[in-house]
């Protein structure tokens, strides 16, 4: 099987994070990892991420969820620089 990229996001200037779901050793895995742009424009994966068994996406969504929504409280509460609300509303 060839690594799957589901989703994509920018992190900032230079690295993108990008949600792939792959086989490794016979195990299904999800896996969120920054990568950076080589000078052949090529997407190269940082040591920097996160890799679980497949069976851990529920849970992890769950967890996104639940940090959206503390986002989404503190944000009503005080404006914080550096959040991104457009981003936030969108889901």
């Amino acid at each position: 099987m060839e690594d799957l990229i589901v989703h994509e996001f920018e992190k900032n200037a230079r690295e993108r994070v990008r949600a792939v779901v792959k086989e490794f050793k016979g195990r299904l895995l999800i896996e969120l990892r920054a990568y950076y742009p080589t000078e052949d424009g090529q997407w190269k994966p940082t040591r920097r991420g996160l890799t679980l068994v497949a069976d851990k996406a529920g849970p992890l969504l769950k967890a996104a969820e639940a940090i959206a929504a503390e986002v989404r409280r503190i944000e009503a509460e005080t404006p914080h620089e550096g959040i991104d609300k457009a981003t936030h509303e969108q889901g």
